[in-house]
């Protein structure tokens, strides 16, 4: 199975973000940080449904 070794997350401000990361975390070059490009409420990944989920056919409910 893949494993991450780095991710990138945007924030408002990343100075902020990368000083928290780093306080909180202390994962070195694995967490990144950029400018946001728009305000976000929350994850901006579309849900799942059940017909992109791994497994769900013939699950019930499905």
């Amino acid at each position: 199975m893949p494993a991450l070794t780095a991710i990138t997350l945007e924030a408002p401000d990343p100075a902020a973000a990368d000083a928290v990361h780093a306080a909180a975390f202390d994962l070195g070059d694995g967490v990144a940080t950029r400018p946001a490009e728009a305000p976000s409420a929350g994850s901006r990944r579309p849900p799942r449904t059940s017909a992109s989920t791994p497994g769900a056919a013939g699950r019930p409910g499905s």
